[in-house]
């Protein structure tokens, strides 16, 4: 088990984790990797922390290295998918959406969780939802309020505040929101979301359903376990064989309780179907 570390440690599991900070995304210079635990490698341990919902306290101890080993366990996958996209003849721009999911996740994902408070406005005294500028982001992006850059036709505030702890209306589902922005994001031309429409009914994309899944594609699923009627949406990441069966690896907006995002490997047919934008093909 790697020691707790705080400002003034030294030794060479400070070096070690300079090193793996060095690896993430920052807004930050990027660390000499001298074995001192000072004030820049404390800001940096602060921002991971509040990347990962941690308490940003600069202290690294066993929920942050956790966290930080998760996070570098799946730069692998992020690699190898787009060594796999460069060798074949895929198109580019089905890398370039799954990238931009992915990255999502990796440097948000722990930050938006839309059933739950983020804090209170002290203007109005409502509580944020957790990660509401993101959230504005990608409703904003995928369902634009006409003339209105920057809103969303859904409502700002229904997306921005929250109006009872653990209940996400009335907010919409942002699933799909999530997959549309995705896409939007990697610069495809495709058009905006279309109230209580799946991804099928979006400008640009093939309306008939595939069953065979390709990095890009926004996958699709109907009905949960229990059969009841869900209507979800997620970026198809990766597709890889298993056991001798096809997976697919899954950026999902609107998952879980909290509703956040999430990283998911499911059989290829967990999934009613698969939906690509038409140029893509």
């Amino acid at each position: 088990m790697n020691p707790t570390l705080r400002f003034g440690s030294a030794g060479p599991v400070v070096r070690t984790l300079q090193g793996s900070l060095n690896q993430l995304p920052s807004q930050r210079p990027a660390l000499n990797p001298d074995g001192r635990y000072g004030p820049l490698t404390q800001a940096r341990v602060r921002e991971f922390q509040s990347s990962r919902q941690l308490v940003a306290d600069g202290v690294f101890g066993p929920l942050s290295w956790a966290a930080l080993e998760q996070w570098l366990n799946d730069l692998p996958a992020a690699a190898a998918a787009a060594t796999a996209a460069a060798t074949t003849n895929e198109h580019p721009l089905r890398a370039m959406i799954a990238q931009v999911a992915w990255q999502e996740w990796m440097n948000h994902g722990a930050l938006v969780h839309a059933t739950q408070s983020g804090g209170t406005d002290a203007k109005t005294h409502r509580h944020w939802r957790r990660g509401h500028k993101r959230l504005m982001l990608y409703f904003s992006v995928s369902a634009p309020k006409p003339g209105h850059p920057g809103s969303t036709y859904y409502g700002d505030d229904n997306v921005r505040f929250l109006q009872q702890p653990g209940v996400l209306a009335p907010c919409k589902h942002w699933c799909g929101i999530f997959a549309l922005w995705a896409v939007k994001t990697a610069m495809v031309p495709v058009g905006t979301w279309i109230d209580s429409k799946g991804i099928a009914s979006v400008l640009g994309f093939n309306p008939k359903v595939s069953h065979t899944p390709r990095r890009g594609d926004i996958a699709y699923r109907q009905f949960d376990d229990q059969g009841r009627n869900v209507n979800h949406h997620a970026v198809v990441f990766n597709v890889y064989d298993k056991d001798g069966k096809t997976w697919v690896t899954t950026i999902d907006g609107n998952s879980s309780m909290t509703s956040t995002i999430t990283k998911n490997d499911k059989p290829a047919q967990h999934w009613n179907g698969y939906f690509s934008v038409a140029m893509l093909a």
